[in-house]
């Protein structure tokens, strides 16, 4: 099932090959191409499960960024390919035996603790996306909301900003 992405411009191949000399890796297939399609982006479908939300795909610059700044505490064989709700990561795996693995990395448990095998590819992950329905939430009893009225002000800007990214839809249909 396609999901649609609130998209940025396409990485250029030459820009993609200058990513994948500095992280010292190539980019899995799966996600080497949707960066060739829009280099990164916000998912409109973005819950993989109740436990599991994309708030972002890092394009070819953030995923440099990102690998260097957890230097030592993410796994080297993991390329990180989104930000996850919460501060942690989406993974793609460079693994010799596992190329193109999707993992969840939770910033906050160490070593293999800290991955959660998620899909066997990009576009396996990608087909499990969905928009959050308010049955996946757990029942909650609120007794009071105060919102400020600027911050509110500020956010519902940044929303409509937001939807005027242009779109894509991926993955992308044979035809289009």
């Amino acid at each position: 099932m396609p999901i649609t992405v609130r998209s940025t411009r396409p990485v250029s191949e030459t820009e993609l090959a200058r990513v994948e000399t500095s992280l010292g890796v190539s980019i899995p297939d799966g996600y080497r191409t949707f960066l060739q399609a829009t280099d990164g982006g916000r998912p409109v479908e973005d819950t993989f499960s109740p436990k599991i939300g994309v708030t972002n795909f890092l394009g070819a610059r953030g995923i440099v960024t990102q690998r260097a700044r957890l230097r030592g505490r993410l796994p080297e064989n993991m390329l990180p390919i989104a930000d996850a709700e919460g501060g942690n990561l989406i993974c793609i795996s460079v693994d010799e035996g596992d190329v193109g693995g999707i993992y969840f990395w939770d910033h906050e448990l160490d070593g293999e603790k800290a991955l959660e095998r998620l899909a066997a590819s990009f576009d396996d992950f990608v087909s499990k996306l969905r928009v959050l329905s308010r049955e996946d939430l757990p029942a909650a009893k609120v007794i009071s909301v105060q919102i400020d009225p600027d911050f509110l002000k500020m956010v519902r800007e940044q929303e409509e900003q937001e939807k005027k990214r242009p779109k894509l839809q991926w993955p992308k249909s044979e035809t289009g």
